[in-house]
């Protein structure tokens, strides 16, 4: 869904990282963190489920970009203003 939007918005897209993983590993922050920079982003949008929108909240928490969330489940994270990361072994910090 994200590829397509991209490319129906063309050039306000400034590319798609499609990095989500469970329990959004700070690792994974820190390598979409450095595509976000290196994009030059100025805004974050998370498209799907609980896994895409804690990536996309540890990015605007990091970074302090407006984010837009479009949840295409229920998963209570786009509901809540926890923001759950994982360090290493699957430990919630």
């Amino acid at each position: 869904m994200a590829e397509k939007l991209s490319a129906e918005i063309g050039a306000m897209s400034v590319g798609v990282i499609a990095r989500a993983e469970m329990h959004t590993p700070t690792s994974v922050t820190d390598e979409a963190l450095s595509e976000v920079q290196n994009l030059g982003a100025d805004c974050l949008l998370a498209i799907g489920g609980g896994l895409t929108i804690g990536l996309g909240k540890a990015l605007a928490w990091r970074t302090g970009l407006p984010q837009v969330v479009l949840p295409t489940t229920y998963a209570g994270s786009e509901a809540t203003p926890v923001l759950g990361q994982t360090e290493g072994a699957a430990r919630p910090l």
